[in-house]
């Protein structure tokens, strides 16, 4: 699983991991640009939500 912050659009985006190409490549073909993201690889699928309800 890849996690992409997006600064651009102030948004999380989740992919599955490339099979295909590099992370990064797969960042930048997805429309992020790199100088504005962070990014995370990871092989866990689960998202700690800490926000109440």
């Amino acid at each position: 699983m890849v996690t992409v912050l997006d600064y651009n659009s102030g948004k999380v985006f989740i992919y599955d991991d490339p099979k295909d190409c590099d992370v990064e490549d797969m960042i930048t073909k997805k429309g992020h640009q790199l100088s504005n993201c962070e990014w995370m690889q990871s092989e866990f699928e689960t998202i700690q939500d800490e926000r109440k309800k």
